[in-house]
């Protein structure tokens, strides 16, 4: 919940959420919107996008507390009664150290990969993990993906068959996940969200691998998007797109790394090593031929 007064970045997004009505249509207003009547009669979530010297508030906004939204440049007032003010900070690249203070610190953060959006949780963490399990209504039984914070890192917390070590040679970093039998279960005990006793695991070339290379705990990821198979346009590609899902999973994130738009808008080809041979069990940026032809050059 923010306090809106407080706010000091360049550029915010306030996400409203009317709370009193039962549509949840979602729409993007700038601020020179006619919006007072459309909020209240009309939406359950409403987007605001404005600098953050533009706004004023007479009051600090909390649950039940009155308060009112006043544009710089137009002399009407947004009431705010039964409304809810969620914000969601969009960081530069640059800036992945308040990410990993974030995380560490147990909260959701968003990142950037050339594929979609992933959040991610301290993978040690159960009630950070559940609450991306809650906020996408994920079932439980498909874990998370384990984020290595580099390749020795897999070698020493998992069992990496030979087919595993030259998909991890061609492939690594980049846009292969594997799933691999973890070496101590009773150490993977901590990392129920990744599975055990085989874990989803991957080696990022991005964003999201540094974010595992430079944080103190461990990364669990997944898509940003809410688990509906209806939903054929898949996982957030832009942060705006992320702006959206955070309001449909009523999900709290500390930040968004803006990095664009993720230009692949594909899944990672995942294969599972656990047996011989291996066998790819998702489809995605790596072609399976070019998976096969790994696993073929070294048998």
């Amino acid at each position: 919940m923010a306090h809106l007064g407080a706010l000091n970045l360049a550029s915010t997004t306030l996400r409203l959420r009317l709370v009193s009505r039962s549509d949840r249509r979602s729409a993007d207003h700038s601020p020179g919107s006619d919006l007072t009547s459309w909020a209240l009669n009309r939406i359950h979530w409403l987007t605001l996008r404005l600098p953050a010297r533009d706004v004023q508030t007479k009051t600090p906004f909390d649950p039940g507390v009155f308060g009112s939204i006043r544009f710089a440049h137009q002399q009407s007032l947004i009431p705010l009664r039964g409304l809810r003010v969620d914000v969601v900070k969009l960081i530069r690249p640059d800036e992945l150290p308040l990410a990993i203070e974030a995380l560490e610190a147990g909260e959701l953060v968003v990142v950037p990969t050339r594929r979609w959006y992933m959040i991610c949780a301290n993978a040690r963490d159960h009630d950070a993990c559940a609450r991306i399990y809650a906020g996408k209504g994920r079932p439980r039984s498909k874990s998370l993906a384990y984020i290595l914070p580099s390749l020795v890192a897999a070698n020493d917390l998992f069992v990496m068959t030979p087919a595993a070590i030259q998909l991890a040679s061609a492939f690594w970093p980049g846009d292969l996940a594997m799933i691999l039998r973890w070496r101590d279960c009773e150490h993977a005990q901590q990392y129920q969200s990744v599975g055990v006793p085989n874990a989803l695991v991957t080696l990022d070339s991005g964003i999201l691998g540094q974010l595992a290379q430079r944080s103190r705990v461990p990364i669990a990821a997944t898509t940003a998007n809410l688990s509906d198979p209806t939903n054929t346009l898949g996982p957030a590609i832009t942060a705006a797109e992320v702006e959206n899902f955070v309001a449909e999973a009523e999900i709290s994130i500390a930040y968004c790394i803006d990095g664009g738009i993720s230009p692949l808008a594909n899944h990672l080809t995942i294969v599972d090593c656990t047996e011989t041979p291996a066998k790819i069990t998702r489809s995605g940026v790596i072609h399976d031929r070019a998976v096969n032809a790994a696993i073929t050059a070294f048998s």
